[in-house]
């Protein structure tokens, strides 16, 4: 059993979904921070929810990043899984344990 990889198109969406959620979530608060500086506007709600955006990057890019990580784990586990039995097989061996009493 071995893992197949992703077609072109597969990956290069798998990359630039990667890429560009955390860039979209991020760039937001950005423009936004910029814009008040340069104009010299403060508005609390707007403050909060740029920080409620940011915060958001952490869980966003962890979700993304979930499905990729788990297909990953599981072609790597299968890898090793391999590689032990055919080590196992080649190097098994018994271990005899003989008890003595003295009477």
């Amino acid at each position: 059993m071995s893992c197949q990889k992703n077609s072109s198109i597969e990956n290069y969406s798998e990359n630039a979904t990667e890429m560009y959620t955390p860039l979209i979530i991020l760039i937001v608060p950005l423009v936004y921070i910029a814009y008040s500086v340069y104009f010299n506007v403060y508005d609390q709600a707007s403050n909060n929810l740029c920080l409620i955006m940011i915060s958001f990057h952490g869980l966003a890019s962890t979700t993304v990043m979930i499905p990729k990580l788990l297909r990953t784990t599981k072609c790597v586990g299968l890898q090793i899984w391999e590689i032990a039995s055919l080590t196992t097989r080649q190097t098994s061996f018994y271990v005899v344990i003989i008890c003595y009493s003295k009477s």
